[in-house]
């Protein structure tokens, strides 16, 4: 299983996601490629240790063999140059909860059957503490708005945003930072804002809430000189820009 998984991400890394890439090759390279000393970021580093090894298995984890599974995502995140790995603030260790879990599953037994009685009754509490841990974290993490009625509601804004974008074809090219993305990949051509590969859009989509594009015609002149764009529609904080007009040669 080892060799599979092994085999099989290099085959992903080399070979599938490359196919799929206009440039050929695997972009994520870099965000390794780039980095600057490994004690970069020590103190975040060393918080996120804490919060994946503390209140998941109260350190009885690292007794195991498989928390070695864990090593090279956390060796990757650590020594990338992109602070964005470093924290918890994202998703990047939701991959590393299994593989806690089972270290501590597997070391509990043998902590059980050891001579130190200390140990032995950590060990018989600790799944209920644990479990404790989870439920009062929980309350000042994201998964408490699960119990919000609030958040089963559709905002108005959301349904304006989303009415907005709809203006925009299918099949169109369209450039977009992170807010409009998930809700035109499936049926325009998307590309991540400032890196649309030599395509010339004919939309502009961005998420403005906080207000950072003042000026997004521009921002689109900046982003591509030879065009022109106009706002097409606003709403909710987005904003839509369609091409008029270009040089011959775009």
């Amino acid at each position: 299983m080892a060799v599979f998984g092994v085999a099989a991400t290099v085959l992903v890394l080399t070979v599938v996601v490359p196919a799929f890439n206009a440039d050929g090759g695997y972009d994520y390279w870099s965000k390794v490629s780039g980095a600057g000393s490994p004690f970069d970021g020590a103190g975040s580093k060393l918080r996120t240790l804490a919060w994946l090894l503390i209140p998941t298995s109260g350190l009885l984890a690292l007794r195991s063999p498989l928390l070695l599974v864990a090593l090279p995502t956390l060796g990757w995140r650590f020594l990338s140059g992109d602070e964005h790995y470093w924290g918890t603030d994202w998703h990047y260790s939701a991959v590393l909860m299994p593989v806690v879990f089972l270290a501590l599953a597997d070391a509990l037994p043998a902590v059980r059957r050891g001579t130190r009685a200390w140990l032995r009754s950590y060990a018989a509490h600790l799944p209920a503490a644990v479990a404790a841990a989870a439920l009062a974290l929980t309350t000042s993490l994201p998964l408490a708005q699960l119990t919000e009625a609030e958040v089963y509601r559709r905002p108005a804004a959301v349904s304006d945003a989303e009415r907005l974008l709809a203006r925009i074809p299918d099949d169109a090219t369209v450039e977009a930072n992170i807010g409009p993305i998930s809700r035109l990949t499936a049926r325009c051509r998307v590309f991540w804002l400032g890196d649309t590969r030599g395509v010339l859009p004919e939309y502009i989509a961005l998420e403005n809430i906080d207000g950072r594009y003042r000026d997004p015609v521009g921002y689109a002149r900046t982003l591509h000189p030879l065009a022109e764009y106009a706002v097409a529609g606003e709403a909710a904080g987005y904003v839509v820009l369609e091409r008029r007009t270009a040089t011959a040669g775009a």
